[in-house]
């Protein structure tokens, strides 16, 4: 599970230093196991479901979708401050669930934001274990994504 904290610190990094570069955690589709009992087909990609978003409210579907929301958000330069990261296997072959909160400081404003984000990561049919961590992270995918500011009521 350590790769999987690993994936999370260069989501993060990315999301923080190269916005542009984001869209290429999340996958363009997602082929589901036959164990599911049925055959998901959409669009011209003929597996389905995309990636898919949910910002607070609003839900995205594609990479370029989730893309096109997280460059739209207002504060553009951001740092993730010490997320705190937990990881469960899915029941699912192949697949982990990864809850995520912390703070990130937006450039400009003077308060941190709370937030939780939530994961499920395809992870690579293999990893190997005889190179670093940073390596097998870069091919975990992320299916679908959950994200939330956390403001006190």
């Amino acid at each position: 599970m350590a790769t999987t904290g690993k994936f999370v610190e260069i989501y993060n990094a990315t999301y923080d230093n190269n916005r542009a570069a984001i869209s290429k955690y999340y996958v363009r589709y997602c082929t589901w196991p036959e164990t599911w009992g049925k055959k998901l087909v959409a669009n011209s990609l003929d597996q389905h479901p995309q990636a898919m978003l949910t910002f607070e409210s609003e839900n995205f579907v594609g990479s370029s979708a989730i893309f096109e929301k997280l460059n739209s958000l207002p504060f553009q330069q951001v740092q993730h401050l010490e997320p705190t990261v937990r990881v469960q296997p899915s029941v699912t072959d192949g697949f982990v669930l990864v809850m995520i909160t912390g703070h990130f400081a937006a450039l400009g404003l003077d308060n941190s934001f709370a937030y939780s984000q939530a994961f499920q990561l395809k992870v690579p049919d293999a990893l190997d274990p005889n190179v670093p961590a940073e390596q097998n992270a870069e091919k975990f995918q992320i299916c679908n994504d959950f994200f939330m500011l956390n403001f006190k009521s």
